[in-house]
């Protein structure tokens, strides 16, 4: 196996046609976070932070025979004095992973890649986030004692056996579809309701903005910081997806209207009979309406005809994806350090998500609205 680091975007792009074939035929081709488009999107949106030094690629290429095997989407971020390997899209991206030719020697190839990685850029440590536990890479990771830093489950929902959506539906309580019934007849006294699935163009640009624009309001007065939303570059890049000219990365927008006012949104990806559900959100004015449930029940009834196998809500668990989903499938970050400035790095980064977690818990909301405000 002969390994190399693409460290250009020029490079990045030669790269097209050989890494489409290989995730098309990789054993998760369903993670559209792993293709060459999405990553195509990012690195387009992101672009600055890779002008300006503070990320440089180190996209990993294995091959034998002058034939593609392995593609590790890494870059190299240097964070506080430390030289870090991470995946590139943290954090918009959900799930990270390596593309490999399926077959037994998958495992050891991992093992070279990482080592070779590490070697030829001298990094500190790799943090690799949201790593989903069936992942071809986590058996290499933990075979070198990586440190386990976060663990989250991710609720999904499994739709191999649904032969329909009405038989879907049917199989809920009836009390359930009662209640649904009886909050649209309430939804629709208040005005004309109308759900919509929006592809990219105008319209979902334009309502991709109001919805991103009312999930950070949200974000602000609930005293929720979220670092994505934190960086100056995520809205630009959700414009891009919902107008479509960068990159065909299955974009699209679910919306709920009423009186043509935006209530509800779901901003999410289709890929080879998978649908993450990446953003939602509710107009916190239209809670008695459980506006967040009748977008759900028509954004499924949507995604079953449209043949979707595996409705992703993403981690973490919350009451919401909990009344929809039938299983969890775990999502961990690893930090493997390389050097002793990447072992202090990665034992830090391992105690600052229970810190973080507490001072959610414990800090008065009016100042966690001033921090989620900066």
């Amino acid at each position: 196996m002969k390994f190399e680091i693409i460290d250009t975007l020029t490079k990045f792009n030669e790269l097209e046609s050989e890494w489409r074939k290989l995730f098309f035929n990789s054993d998760h081709n369903e993670n559209i976070f792993a293709s060459f488009d999405w990553h195509k999107a990012v690195l387009q949106s992101y672009q600055p932070l890779y002008k300006d030094g503070k990320y440089k690629l180190a996209i990993v290429v294995g091959r034998r025979s002058d034939k593609v095997e392995l593609i590790c989407p890494l870059v190299l971020v240097k964070s506080f004095g430390a030289r870090i390997l991470n995946w590139i899209g943290n954090p918009v991206s959900q799930y990270g992973d390596m593309i490999v030719r399926p077959g037994k020697a998958g495992a050891d190839i991992i093992d070279e890649a990482l080592k070779f990685v590490a070697l030829e850029t001298k990094a500190d440590a790799l943090v690799l986030e949201r790593v989903q536990e069936m992942s071809a890479v986590v058996a290499t990771l933990k075979r070198n004692s990586a440190m386990p830093l976060r663990q989250r489950k991710a609720p999904l929902l499994n739709l191999e056996d649904v032969k329909s959506a009405d038989r879907y539906f049917a199989g809920l309580s009836a009390a359930r579809r009662k209640k649904h019934r009886r909050l649209w007849r309430r939804l629709c006294e208040r005005g004309p309701a109308k759900f919509e699935i929006l592809n990219p163009g105008p319209d979902a640009l334009a309502w991709t903005r109001r919805a991103l624009q009312l999930k950070k309001q949200n974000l602000i007065e609930q005293g929720t910081y979220s670092r994505a939303f934190s960086n100056s570059y995520f809205e630009p890049f959700f414009h891009a997806l919902a107008e479509g000219k960068d990159a065909n990365v299955g974009y699209q927008a679910g919306i709920l209207t009423c009186n043509d006012k935006l209530i509800a949104a779901e901003l999410g990806f289709r890929c080879n009979g998978a649908y993450i559900a990446h953003i939602g959100v509710y107009d916190p004015a239209y809670k008695k309406y459980a506006p967040g449930h009748l977008l759900m029940e028509r954004m499924l009834r949507h995604s079953i005809e449209k043949g979707v196998k595996r409705y992703d809500f993403l981690a973490p668990q919350d009451e919401f994806k909990s009344a929809w989903q039938n299983e969890s499938a775990k999502v961990i970050d690893f930090g493997l350090p390389l050097t002793k400035a990447g072992q202090l790095y990665c034992t830090i980064l391992k105690m600052a998500h229970p810190t973080a977690d507490m001072l959610k818990r414990t800090l008065p909301s009016s100042l966690m609205r001033v921090a989620a405000n900066k």
